[in-house]
């Protein structure tokens, strides 16, 4: 695989990495894999690279129904169009904080759960406060299903934070 490089810790460079075969939404249909990234220009003539559909670690969900085994939550819906950002202002489940969890455990045993690095790099660089990495939480239908085990209830109102870092 051929990976393009960019100005370090440009917008290009973040959008490039954040894209790049392996990460956590494009590892199905990649660039390098030779699929279509219109914003770069590689492989033009190729079907679009693909955005996998799923969530990362420490973003809220809203259940709208339930298995016993699994929770129904409510995403946008990728059959029609986006809404606006005043549509989704103060629906944090719609629009999530893409997050990286690592092998570390922390002395009460949960995970270190942080923001993508490439972002922390543009923000030092730019003199820009350290930002997350916004994803919209998206399915084809509105909504998927997660497993019920792979949650963690919180109540309403209550402190949140996507990340669970070292300090």
């Amino acid at each position: 695989m051929t990976f393009d490089r960019y100005t370090a810790g440009s917008l290009l460079w973040y959008y490039a990495e954040m894209i790049q075969d392996a990460r956590s939404h494009t590892d199905a249909d990649s660039v390098e894999g030779g699929f279509a990234d219109y914003v770069t220009g590689r492989n033009v003539h190729a079907k679009p690279y693909s955005w996998l559909c799923k969530t990362t670690t420490g973003n809220i969900l809203k259940v709208i129904g339930n298995t016993s085994t699994h929770w129904q939550v409510e995403s946008l819906d990728l059959a029609k169009p986006p809404p606006t950002v005043r549509e989704i202002a103060g629906r944090p489940w719609l629009l999530h904080w893409a997050t990286e969890q690592s092998m570390s455990k922390r002395p009460d045993g949960s995970y270190v759960v942080d923001g993508y690095p490439q972002a922390e790099a543009v923000s030092k660089l730019m003199g820009y406060p350290r930002t997350g990495t916004p994803i919209p939480n998206v399915s084809l239908g509105g909504s998927y299903l997660i497993e019920k085990d792979a949650t963690k209830p919180i109540e309403n109102g209550a402190k949140y934070s996507p990340y669970n870092p070292t300090k």
